[in-house]
C-alpha cells in the first residue's frame, strides 16, 4: 500500500516515501530474516488473529516472533521495495526478486479470504468494535 506505513504501535500512518504490506501470514516462536524495509520511524509490528499490534519487530536481521502471533505488517522505504525481502529462516540470503506465479497468487488469494473472513466474524461478534 503506497504512502502508508505504520508506527511501533501499529497505527496507520501517511507518508508519500514508503510503502506498508499487507498482513503477512507468520508462525509463532519462528525465527524470521527481515532485510531492507524501513527508515526512520516506520514500524514493522507483529499482530494476532485478531490484528491487534503486539509489539515491534525488529527493523533488520533476525527476529523472532511472539508466541501469540498471527501476521506481520511490514513498513518499507519505496526507493528500495525492490529490494526489501522477509523470509522465515535466520541466515541471510542472497537476493531474490519478487516473482508472480500461480502458486504464491494462491496462497495469497487464500490468506486475504482468511483475513476477510476473520474480520467479517469479528465485526458480528462485536469485538472489533472494542
Amino acid at each position: 500500500k503506497n504512502g502508508y506505513y505504520i508506527d511501533a504501535s501499529g497505527n496507520l500512518k501517511t507518508n508519500s516515501t514508503l510503502s506498508l504490506s499487507y498482513y503477512i501470514k507468520v508462525n509463532p516462536n519462528t525465527s524470521y530474516y527481515i532485510q531492507n524495509t524501513n527508515t526512520g520511524g516506520a514500524s514493522n509490528v507483529w499482530f494476532d488473529k485478531e490484528f491487534n499490534a503486539i509489539k515491534e519487530a525488529a527493523k533488520s536481521g533476525v527476529t523472532t516472533s511472539p508466541s501469540n502471533v498471527a501476521y506481520i505488517r511490514l513498513s518499507i522505504s519505496t526507493a528500495v521495495i525492490d529490494d526489501a525481502m522477509f523470509f522465515e529462516g535466520s541466515t541471510t540470503t542472497s537476493y531474490e526478486p519478487y516473482t508472480e506465479n500461480y502458486d504464491n497468487e494462491q496462497r495469497f488469494a487464500a490468506q486475504e479470504k482468511e483475513i476477510t473472513s476473520e474480520v467479517q466474524r469479528m465485526v458480528i461478534s462485536g469485538s472489533l468494535l472494542r
